[in-house]
């Protein structure tokens, strides 16, 4: 077991929550379309114990530069085929780690929705990998000149 609590650590003193009641909520992301990365994933239970697929999105542009939302795809007997083919889509295999490719751009949909708590959220509707933006390369998204004969490292059908 990880013990993440450490009262030897230097940077906390006797008053480290003083200042609990000033931290603000943070601001959620409009709806919207979102350039981004695809940081990484992994596959866990959501709160009605059904498997899935979380995948961590970060927004690469714009004033929401640099924020981290979540793409969930379930992996239930019902929705296996479909997220199979998402994950074919994007020429990736969420067996293997993040780390394992390149990096992984993507173009996604968030949209604001109630909580049952009375909040408001962003959610993730749909990701779909792209070309990087122009002046953004990668290895494994390299865009040959056309006509010059060189294939693309993308593998079929990963837009």
């Amino acid at each position: 077991m990880v013990d993440y609590w450490n009262p030897d650590a230097e940077d906390l003193n006797d008053d480290f929550l003083s200042d609990f009641d000033d931290v603000q909520g943070v601001e959620i992301v409009p709806a919207g379309k979102y350039t981004g990365i695809l940081t990484g994933w992994k596959s866990e239970r959501n709160k009605n114990n059904k498997p899935c697929i979380v995948l961590t999105c970060q927004i690469v542009e714009g004033v929401y530069s640099g924020r981290t939302l979540l793409y969930y795809r379930y992996w239930t007997v019902k929705a296996k085929p479909d997220s199979k083919v998402f994950f074919d889509s994007m020429g990736i295999d969420p067996r293997r780690s993040v780390n394992d490719y390149e990096k992984i751009w993507i173009e996604f949909v968030a949209t604001v929705q109630d909580g049952a708590d009375g909040r408001q959220y962003t959610n993730v509707q749909t990701v779909r990998r792209i070309v990087p933006p122009e002046g953004q390369t990668t290895a494994q998204t390299s865009n040959p000149a056309p006509g010059s004969g060189q294939q693309s490292e993308l593998p079929p059908g990963a837009f």
